[in-house]
């Protein structure tokens, strides 16, 4: 018999994390799996080195960057929309381009950025399967 804490779609903190490793437990083993065919190989090419991408980068490159964005996408983790990037005043502006900058000159990323947050979309059949299920990763905007 159901009771009434299920019925409303309560649960308990074990059954909660035991959903969630099964779902940790999924998407490692997805992630983990070796997918290269064994007679792969690796055209080889010469090496060339464009200095432009040594250089420092814009603010006209930030705002085309900026421009080409498409509107209407998910905000991800900092719930931060395109929209607020795109139209946003020239305080913002310097701002990035002082992040940026700095990025550039210490090669270190914010560990924001390196976090992703898992969605889990349900593809077709029995939604109680994992396997039934595709995780789209939503990243930080910046």
């Amino acid at each position: 018999m159901i009771t009434e804490s299920e019925a409303r779609g309560l649960h308990t903190i074990q059954e909660k994390q035991s959903y969630k490793d099964t779902w940790v437990t999924h998407h490692t083993k997805l992630w983990n799996e070796e997918k290269t065919p064994d007679n792969c190989e690796i055209p080889h090419y010469e090496h060339y080195v464009n200095k432009l991408l040594d250089e420092m980068i814009t603010m006209d490159e930030l705002n085309l960057a900026l421009i080409r964005k498409k509107n209407m996408k998910s905000p991800g983790m900092g719930n931060l929309n395109m929209e607020l990037f795109k139209y946003r005043g020239n305080s913002l502006n310097e701002t990035l381009m002082t992040l940026y900058k700095d990025i550039w000159k210490t090669h270190h990323i914010p560990e924001d950025w390196e976090t992703g947050l898992v969605i889990n979309i349900h593809k077709k059949d029995s939604k109680n399967e994992c396997k039934n299920y595709r995780g789209i990763t939503l990243l930080p905007k910046a």
